[in-house]
């Protein structure tokens, strides 16, 4: 029978090290007090880029999902650019920077999801293949430092030197551009969830433990 969530069960071990990636899936139920009709849930997936992935179903999208999940884990989070994590977090955070705390979470967004939303509009707007380019430097920079195996102190010195430099044009061209472009067009929408997620998405440069991307959750969750 569906039930509303399961309970997971997260060993202690799992949050270890501080660093989490988080990403749903729609999958849809039957529930057998409603013969005939499938019904639209959702199953979360939470986990370290070369650790364990937990997985938690719930009917709903909401926010109460990764808010209980992840009551007890303090550190990095990166996700998708859905809204649930940033309200999370923000409210998280909100009475700590008050009174002069760290925060218990750190946001990171996904240059991958940013990335899809250029590809998208590549056919429509030349312009998009610029951007293209420039996030294919960032890669280029990930590549070889996973080539070398690099830790994340050499990490973050090789991104400040050299994803720091795109990064900046990437920028300007995002606000030189953005007002000469329809909001609803397919470029607009890309370079509008750029902009709005810009700190979220910079932020790993500064943190050689976090990826540029949240492909491996996504590739854990992809076989739904």
């Amino acid at each position: 029978r569906a039930v509303g969530r399961v309970q997971p069960v997260v060993p202690a071990e799992s949050f270890a090290g501080g660093y989490l990636q988080g990403d749903e899936t729609p999958m849809r139920y039957l529930d057998r007090d409603e013969p005939g009709r499938s019904g639209q849930g959702y199953l979360w997936a939470f986990g370290h880029p070369r650790g364990n992935v937990l997985f938690e179903w719930r009917t709903s999208r909401g926010r109460d999902g990764p808010e209980e999940f992840l009551k007890d884990f303090k550190g990095k989070l990166q996700t998708d650019g859905y809204a649930a994590y940033r309200s999370l977090v923000r409210e998280r955070n909100a009475p700590l920077l008050a009174q002069g705390q760290e925060p218990e979470l750190i946001l990171f967004a996904c240059w991958a999801h940013a990335r899809r939303k250029f590809l998208e509009a590549k056919d429509h707007d030349r312009r998009s293949a610029w951007f293209l380019k420039q996030i294919a430097l960032l890669y280029a920079v990930e590549k070889r430092l996973r080539q070398a195996q690099a830790g994340p102190r050499l990490r973050q010195a090789v991104r400040a030197a050299e994803a720091g430099m795109v990064l900046p044009r990437i920028k300007r061209a995002l606000d030189r551009i953005g007002p000469q472009v329809l909001p609803q067009s397919l470029l607009g929408k890309a370079i509008s969830y750029t902009l709005d997620l810009w700190p979220e998405l910079i932020g790993y440069v500064a943190h050689g433990d976090v990826e540029i991307d949240s492909n491996q959750i996504e590739n854990a969750i992809r076989p739904t």
